[in-house]
C-alpha cells in the first residue's frame, strides 16, 4: 500500500470513529435523565391513581382521578366495583412534591390524611420509604415524588402491576 493509500485509510477510520462518537453522544443526550418510578413508594402507598391536575394554588389542590391503579377501596365502599373516573379528591402540598411540572396528568402515590367528609377526600403524597440505616436529618429531606404521566412511566406501572 502506498503512502497515499495509508492516508486515505486513516481518514476513513477517523471518519467512522467520529461518526460513532457523535451517535454515542446523541444517544447519551437523548437518554440522559430517564424518569424512574420508586417501586417501594408505590408498595407503601395505599392509593395510587392517575389524575388530571389543574394549576395548583396554595396548600390543597383538587385533582380529578382518571383511573385507580391501587387502593380502589379508599375511594369507594365496594372494592369489587371500579371507582368512577372523574372523582375529585384533595391532595395537600402537591406543589412541594418532587417532579411537579405544572398542570397535566400525573401518577400520584397517596396516603389518606383525614377521614372522608362529604364528597372530597384529603390525601398527601406518599414518601419514599427510608432505607435501613439511613435517617433524614430534617423532615424536609423526605422525598415525596409525583410522576408526570408519559409512555415510559405508564410502561413501568404496567410492569409493576404484572409483578405484584
Amino acid at each position: 500500500m502506498t503512502r497515499r493509500g495509508h492516508i486515505i485509510l486513516w481518514w476513513i477510520v477517523f471518519g467512522v470513529f467520529a461518526a460513532w462518537s457523535v451517535w454515542l453522544g446523541a444517544e447519551a443526550w437523548r437518554h440522559a435523565h430517564p424518569r424512574v418510578i420508586s417501586l417501594p413508594q408505590l408498595h407503601l402507598a395505599p392509593l395510587v391513581v392517575e389524575a388530571e391536575v389543574p394549576e395548583a394554588k396554595g396548600d390543597a389542590t383538587v385533582v380529578t382521578v382518571k383511573s385507580v391503579i391501587k387502593g380502589n377501596e379508599l375511594l369507594q365502599a365496594n372494592p369489587a366495583i371500579p371507582a368512577p373516573g372523574g372523582r375529585k379528591i384533595i391532595v395537600k402540598h402537591l406543589v412541594e412534591s418532587q417532579g411537579w411540572q405544572g398542570p397535566g396528568t400525573y401518577l400520584l402515590p397517596l396516603f389518606p390524611v383525614e377521614p372522608q367528609r362529604g364528597e372530597l377526600s384529603h390525601f398527601n403524597v406518599a414518601p419514599i420509604p427510608i432505607s435501613p440505616g439511613f435517617f433524614y436529618a430534617k423532615p424536609q429531606q423526605v422525598q415525596r415524588p409525583v410522576y408526570w404521566m408519559s409512555d415510559a412511566i405508564r410502561g413501568q406501572v404496567e410492569s409493576w402491576l404484572k409483578t405484584s
